[in-house]
């Protein structure tokens, strides 16, 4: 059964890549992306969508991986909630593509996010949900800059309503920032998660 569903993701996710559109000025590529055993990455997550925003603390760990025939490969992640494990997720990987799962949606930083190497300023993908707006810049949080940090937009519908999402991805680092906001039965869920420090093999 789970080889079934993996299959089907890499099917979704390979349908996503035939409607990329060419490219002629190459930018981040898959491999300035990390992921190996072991890395880790830990943010600092803010839900202000009640009348009292809540902050906590949230880890990815990159627990084992499984690699295809067709090349994929697919990483296996555990997250945790201020220690405790909420959540256990997929990021499948590919030549040109980077596509995260999650089990619990309310607990998953970046679930569906879908990210389509190599990033260039201004490329789209998923009929323009996606898009970079923003290459080779400079961003601060929680007193670390990091630089060289391409900037995706999402502008998508969701199942009940409208999604907006912006995630910073730094070359070697990984996602260092996402801001998200999107509809859910009893409202408007906005998060944003910040990187507090990460541990890469």
């Amino acid at each position: 059964m789970e080889s079934v569903k993996f299959s089907v993701a890499l099917i979704f996710v390979f349908s996503i890549i035939c409607c990329k559109k060419p490219m002629n000025n190459p930018g981040l590529s898959l491999q300035n992306f990390p992921l190996a055993i072991g890395d880790k990455w830990v943010y600092q997550v803010i839900d202000s969508s009640g009348a009292s925003p809540s902050i906590d603390t949230e880890t990815i760990i990159v627990t084992f991986k499984n690699t295809y025939p067709n090349d994929s490969v697919v990483y296996f992640t555990q997250t945790t909630l201020n220690n405790i494990a909420v959540d256990s997720g997929t990021i499948i990987a590919s030549n040109n593509f980077l596509s995260y799962r999650y089990t619990n949606f309310y607990y998953s930083l970046f679930n569906d996010l879908e990210i389509l190497f190599p990033l260039a300023l201004n490329e789209t993908w998923l009929g323009n949900n996606f898009k970079v707006s923003g290459a080779n810049i400079s961003i601060n949080t929680l007193g670390n800059t990091y630089t060289n940090v391409y900037q995706i937009n999402e502008n998508a519908s969701g199942f009940y309503g409208p999604v907006f999402d912006v995630v910073d991805i730094c070359p070697n680092v990984g996602i260092v920032y996402q801001s998200l906001s999107y509809t859910m039965t009893y409202g408007t869920k906005r998060t944003s998660a910040r990187l507090i420090n990460y541990s890469l093999h």
